[in-house]
């Protein structure tokens, strides 16, 4: 099945990951199991860049962006994503749990602000990414807020841009 198939049929409700989970499935998860579970986020978020961790996950493409942009149940299902991951990030409350040390969810984080402007929610990724600054101004104390890798990630991210660590230049995505 191609990846436009897998990609729309798992945001429509029709269809599951390579684990046979389905939209609703994920949307389900517990914050431990979708902490623990790395596998599911490259569905919630699919990008056009592949993942290093899930090989079997779709890659958004030119058809997947225009579909996405065209019908807006896809969309409703996206924010729905995003909010399951907003919830499980904590980032209405003072101190979110995960800002305090290096983990996986700073990737996932800026696979969220690319899949969101690839998919054609721009202004979804930019209060996300306003949320975000807001979070690390709350910072009391040293967190990877002060790591400006994660900045530069997500600056770019934000922007629907990749990010070189090495040379401090972003890159369009797609």
């Amino acid at each position: 099945m191609s990846d436009f198939a897998r990609i729309t049929k798992f945001f429509s409700g029709d269809g599951t990951d390579e684990n046979g989970r389905t939209l609703f499935d994920v949307l389900s998860m517990d914050d431990t199991a979708l902490d623990k579970t790395h596998d599911v986020i490259q569905w919630m978020f699919p990008t056009s860049t592949p993942s290093r961790y899930n090989l079997q996950a779709p890659l958004v493409t030119p058809e997947v962006r225009e579909v996405f942009r065209k019908y807006h149940h896809l969309r409703i299902a996206l924010m729905a994503c995003y909010w399951r991951f907003h919830d499980f990030l904590q980032l209405g409350t003072p101190h979110p749990w995960w800002v305090y040390a290096r983990n996986h969810n700073v990737l996932r984080i800026t696979r969220v602000l690319l899949s969101l402007n690839e998919l054609g929610l721009p202004e979804v990724a930019a209060e996300f990414y306003t949320e975000l600054r807001q979070v690390a101004t709350r910072a009391t104390r040293t967190t990877l807020w002060d790591d400006s890798r994660v900045w530069g990630y997500w600056d770019a991210a934000a922007q629907g841009k990749q990010f070189d660590p090495q040379g401090g230049r972003a890159w369009n995505s797609r």
